[in-house]
């Protein structure tokens, strides 16, 4: 709904808030404007257990799988709670899973773990129809340079090589958005690891960013 404002109508007429459901039933809920779809889609279980997923990779971590048996008792506390998240947060860091010590080692980083990340670029540059590909996903090939050339840019752009002290992308004048020192930790290890693909293949021919 980011840039809804400049396109909607103050005044908010009819619509409906429709999916399907994995067993193939439908959902079809009258909603009056962005502001009915937007209250009517966090009541949606699916909402509750999309959040608690994110909860638990954020303070638990990818590294411990949920059942969906835990998915399912967290999203009944989470609902216990009004889902109020500071609440569910204070519940879900006294849990067990949130106190062992894993020894395991780390995984792997592939182009699955910036996606995320790219996509947020990729949106918005879709946007403002920038001529660039789409980097939240691969290959990215666009008026015929490879994927390489392409990271190679975002590692220029965003500066990796200082930390993003000098990045032009997100541009500074466009966007309050700018890369976390996490984010740009999580780029520049793909990239330190040669920029591997969803297998773990990589695609760069030497470490880029140190």
């Amino acid at each position: 709904f980011q840039p809804s404002g400049v396109v909607l109508s103050d005044d908010p007429s009819m619509g409906a808030l429709y999916y399907k459901n994995s067993d193939g039933s439908v959902v079809n809920i009258p909603v009056n404007g962005i502001g009915g779809m937007a209250a009517t889609l966090v009541q949606q279980p699916k909402y509750a257990r999309c959040q608690v997923q994110h909860f638990w990779q954020w303070f638990v971590g990818t590294d411990v799988a949920a059942s969906d048996e835990r998915l399912n008792e967290l999203t009944a506390e989470f609902d216990k709670r009004g889902r109020r998240v500071n609440d569910f947060i204070a519940y879900l860091v006294s849990q067990p899973e949130f106190k062992e010590k894993r020894t395991s080692a780390k995984k792997a980083i592939t182009f699955l773990t910036v996606k995320p990340l790219l996509t947020k670029c990729a949106v918005c540059h879709k946007q403002t129809a920038a001529s660039v590909p789409d980097m939240g996903k691969l290959p990215m090939e666009f008026k015929g340079k490879d994927t390489e050339y392409w990271i190679n840019k975002i590692i220029k752009k965003t500066d990796l090589a200082n930390n993003g002290k000098n990045a032009a992308m997100p541009p500074p004048k466009d966007t309050t958005w700018r890369l976390s020192p996490d984010e740009i930790g999580v780029l520049k290890d793909w990239v330190g690891a040669g920029a591997p693909d969803e297998n773990g293949k990589p695609i760069l021919p030497v470490a880029g960013a140190k």
